[in-house]
């Protein structure tokens, strides 16, 4: 048989304890609301803040950042074209299948000058587009899914 006290302490406890959780959410919520509470607003607030729209669309057009592209290609965001296109060809051609790449990368180094020639596009730098290296190779499938 449980002693009448025992039971009033076990309730004493567990409504401590869920008063000290309750808190803890509480104070976790009001953290996050004033953070912006969501990546999707952190996310606005930066394009906002930046005033770059043409950049924030790319991005979202092309699911690749451009401090993602120039980390693939191995250049600075603000890379002249010559040293994208450089490093974009080597890139290609070292990842090609045929001679024991992988497609995955190869795709990867495309998407990253697709998106540093959509950038200069956007913002009327576009001289003249890098040649693909690929279309000599009849294998490389570069198409978009």
């Amino acid at each position: 048989m449980v002693h009448p006290n025992i039971a009033r302490v076990l309730i004493q406890v567990t409504v401590v304890g869920a008063q000290i959780l309750g808190r803890a959410f509480m104070e976790a919520y009001r953290e996050a609301a004033a953070q912006g509470g969501s990546r999707a607003a952190a996310v606005k607030r930066t394009a906002q803040a930046s005033g770059d729209a043409i950049t924030d669309r790319l991005t979202r057009q092309t699911g690749i950042s451009l401090v993602e592209a120039s980390k693939i290609l191995n250049v600075p965001g603000n890379a002249p074209k010559a040293a994208v296109s450089k490093n974009y060809k080597h890139l290609f051609d070292a990842n090609d299948p045929k001679v024991g790449g992988s497609f995955y990368l190869q795709s990867a180094v495309y998407r990253a000058n697709e998106r540093f020639e959509l950038e200069w596009k956007g913002k009327g730098k576009e001289e003249k587009p890098t040649p693909n290296p690929g279309t000599e190779t009849e294998g490389s499938n570069q198409k978009d899914t």
